[in-house]
């Protein structure tokens, strides 16, 4: 049994999809902070979240052909702490529209990041004895954070402040980034 197939092995797997899937989650309240709070134009919001999803995409496209050549956990992981890094640095930011072209380029940052983690480990799923199954239940607990999530950040934005968004994605990229360093599965 390889370790991906372990009971470890997919506990990692599924933290890693849950963390860099949070942009699925976490999207309208996302766009929501920026505009209400950051004073973004719709287009500056919906701008800064394309730049994050774009950065992702392009950095899956660059490292899916080289999957067998990379070492996992250390893509992984540093994934993650680049992004963890980013959105602190976003989180940091003056609250105000004159943010916006540092704020682009964090976003840009972390997808870029996110991506490199998200693509090794959605093909290590894929390389699963049963990615069919293993990919539905990442899914399904993708669903159960996505509740947890949006019951509870919305009341720490409002209690908080709108930086605390930000701060929530580093620090849920830095925990991910700290348990898959040492026990992302080969």
């Amino acid at each position: 049994m390889s370790e991906i197939d372990t009971k470890a092995g997919k506990a990692v797997l599924t933290l890693a999809h849950v963390v860099g899937m949070v942009d699925l989650v976490a999207l309208p309240l996302w766009i929501g902070t920026m505009m209400q709070h950051h004073r973004f134009s719709a287009p500056e919001a919906g701008i800064t979240v394309t730049a994050f999803l774009a950065a992702v995409v392009a950095s899956s496209a660059l490292l899916a052909p080289r999957f067998n050549r990379l070492a996992h956990r250390f893509v992984v992981a540093g994934g993650l702490s680049i992004a963890a890094v980013a959105f602190f640095a976003v989180a940091m930011q003056p609250i105000d529209p004159a943010s916006w072209l540092p704020m682009l380029a964090l976003h840009a940052l972390a997808g870029l990041g996110v991506g490199s983690a998200l693509s090794i480990t959605h093909g290590c799923i894929g390389r699963s004895r049963n990615p069919h199954r293993l990919f539905a239940t990442v899914s399904i607990l993708l669903g159960v954070f996505a509740v947890l999530f949006l019951s509870s950040v919305p009341q720490l934005i409002a209690r908080t402040g709108p930086t605390t968004l930000f701060a929530v994605f580093a620090a849920t990229m830095a925990l991910a980034a700290i348990v898959t360093l040492p026990a992302f599965p080969r």
